[in-house]
């Protein structure tokens, strides 16, 4: 045999072997390429979520389906909002990986994937409380600023592949992110009246509009020989816009120690009225505000009829149109209170103060003129009464 068909011999060996190993090669390595822009996780039925569970930097959040929407299971499950939800499940579902990295669980905790030190955790559970899936956000790669991603199974032996993601939106951990934080929004016009009382005393801003037509709270009563210092006045007032909470607890579980000796009233022009109790406390040795809140509907005439069951509307457009507005002022109080009873809600320092100022905080004393005494009669220094006469 001459060397020609050695060589050819030789060939086809070589040949064979490679492809018994392309036959032979692991899915692992067949997956290894990725197509830029495939989502990182695939085939998720949305409806077949029942809880989801997202933690990262101290905090977990879990949120749990029932008949209505999503509940915080984590915050006594008060009712989240859907659009948060929502948006969450977005910015899962539009991770986008470009790159594959690592299969190895050796390399998690330096990518900063692993469980035990991930920057976001997010785990999708059905109603069999089993885990459907999830994934895993670490830390972000210095040179390129894609953020590394895996997903996780509940298959324990399954392959966890590493990939780095070109943009990651931001996941809330903290519960209180998932839920309506507001409780009263509302145009300041729409404000006609803030009172406040406390253990100092209590007064009444009150809405004025001038000739051009500019809203203004304005202090009613004003103590003798006082000033209203403005900028003071239109923080308390103006307050009652945008009331909004950043903890919340069960009443029941609240420290019984608080005193909610602070009350701040809220009344709008659609005969809303807001009425919360303020209580100064503290937290981990932070001072906090704590806020019970209730609201009512003003309007005598049309309470009577409700209580009455004599409720009827007239015929005409104009009637109807004021018994359907009426009808949802009432509707909309009645929720309020369904909404927050039975609950305190926590707010920072900064937020609490302005509703809970004293009357001392909003005037001043009447500031009088340099040259004149409290006779009104001019005074000559005294430096210039002992000064030498010239001749």
């Amino acid at each position: 045999m001459d060397d020609k068909k050695l060589f050819k011999i030789g060939l086809a060996a070589v040949i064979m072997v490679v492809l018994a190993c392309l036959v032979s090669m692991p899915a692992r390595e067949q997956a290894d390429v990725v197509v830029a822009g495939t989502p990182l996780i695939q085939g998720l039925d949305t409806k077949s979520i029942s809880a989801i569970e997202v933690s990262g930097v101290g905090k977990t959040a879990r949120l749990v389906k029932n008949d209505t929407g999503f509940v915080v299971e984590s915050k006594n499950n008060y009712p989240a909002v859907y659009a948060e939800v929502n948006k969450l499940l977005v910015n899962c579902l539009d991770i986008k990986i470009s790159e594959f990295v690592t299969a190895n669980p050796e390399n998690y905790i330096d990518l900063q994937v692993a469980e035990s030190n991930a920057d976001r955790s997010i785990k999708f559970f059905g109603q069999d409380g089993k885990l459907i899936t999830g994934l895993i956000i670490g830390k972000r790669d210095q040179q390129s600023g894609r953020t590394y991603v895996r997903t996780v199974s509940a298959d324990e032996k399954a392959v966890s592949r590493v990939y780095l993601a070109d943009r990651v939106a931001w996941i809330y951990t903290n519960p209180v992110s998932y839920v309506e934080k507001g409780l009263l929004k509302c145009e300041t016009a729409d404000i006609t009246s803030v009172a406040v009382t406390t253990s100092q005393g209590a007064y009444t801003l009150v809405a004025k509009t001038d000739e051009s037509g500019t809203v203004s709270p304005v202090l009613e009563n004003i103590p003798a020989g006082k000033e209203v210092k403005e900028t003071d006045v239109k923080q308390v007032f103006e307050a009652a816009a945008d009331i909004s909470f950043d903890d919340l607890q069960l009443a029941s579980e609240a420290d019984s120690t608080l005193k909610f000796d602070t009350r701040y009233v809220v009344t709008t022009s659609d005969k809303t009225v807001l009425t919360l109790e303020v209580a100064k406390g503290n937290i981990d040795g932070a001072e906090k505000y704590f806020i019970k809140c209730s609201s009512r509907y003003d309007n005598k005439e049309f309470m009577d009829k409700v209580a009455s069951g004599n409720f009827t509307v007239g015929k005409d457009k104009e009637s109807m149109e004021a018994a359907d507005s009426q009808l949802q002022v009432y509707q909309a109080v009645q929720d309020f209170n369904t909404r927050h009873a039975g609950w305190v809600y926590i707010m920072e320092s900064y937020k609490g103060a302005k509703l809970s100022k004293n009357l001392s905080d909003l005037v001043q004393d009447i500031a009088k003129p340099e040259a004149e005494t409290e006779s009104g009669v001019e005074t000559v220094p005294a430096d210039v009464l002992a000064a030498p006469t010239a001749n």
